[in-house]
């Protein structure tokens, strides 16, 4: 393992850690096999190492927001990737084909990129007011839609933003937010996370694009065929 990761190491790790968290919700939580203990060491195992996922992703939204030379089609980016990946989202976490009661997580990482530009838009001002209501409102705005993670993800990625050239206050305030938000052991494992965003060499590396985005609507799918393969198997 480098000592060191560029940006694009990063990016795969993440994806790896979502793929083995969804898949354990998927294929063995949705498909009955948790009456097994091996199947729910197996689970547990699979959801501890998942928690690492969502940090690392809040970290590349503080990354995107400060080095993209077009936030605003940075944010239609975001916006047609969540449209995008609601449908495969529903299906793989609730089998229906439109879940009001949860939205992906990149409509949270979309908020949590209003909050930021809204938060640097009135932070140089003396009057701080308007940038809590402007945060508050991403905030609520979360919690309203049930984004995945909700009002927990934007404090975490306002962190990460606040603090970035602070790593031990980065650190502490972000294991701070998972702790609060998990309220269990789940939130100290994705802690780890923290050990690859300080290891950050603050390099892209190799830039992999489109892929990167269509990832998490793909493997999201992919799993949900997947599990139907296995329920009929099963049944």
């Amino acid at each position: 393992m480098p000592e060191r990761f560029s940006l694009s190491q990063l990016k795969r790790a993440a994806a790896l850690f979502m793929l083995i968290d969804h898949a354990a919700v998927v294929l063995l939580e949705k498909n009955q096999y948790l009456n097994l203990p091996s199947v729910q060491i197996l689970d547990i195992a699979m959801r501890l190492v998942g928690r690492m996922a969502f940090p690392l992703y809040c970290f590349f939204l503080a990354e995107g927001f400060l080095h993209t030379k077009s936030r605003r089609k940075y944010a239609r980016r975001l916006l047609l990737l969540a449209i995008l990946s609601e449908f495969p989202f529903d299906l793989a976490v609730s089998g229906k084909i439109w879940d009001p009661g949860a939205q992906n997580t990149v409509f949270t990482l979309l908020l949590g990129l209003g909050a930021l530009i809204c938060l640097e838009r009135f932070e140089a001002q003396k009057n701080r007011l308007p940038a809590l209501v402007g945060v508050c409102c991403f905030m609520a705005a979360a919690e309203g839609l049930k984004t995945d993670y909700g009002a927990g993800g934007i404090l975490l990625i306002l962190s990460l933003y606040l603090f970035r050239h602070r790593p031990p206050e980065r650190m502490f305030f972000g294991c701070l937010i998972l702790f609060a938000d998990y309220k269990n052991f789940m939130g100290i494992a994705a802690w780890i996370a923290f050990f690859f965003i300080n290891h950050y060499n603050g390099e892209k590396g190799k830039d992999d694009g489109r892929m990167f985005y269509m990832f998490y609507p793909a493997h999201l799918m992919i799993l949900y065929m997947l599990g139907e393969i296995l329920y009929v198997l099963h049944f």
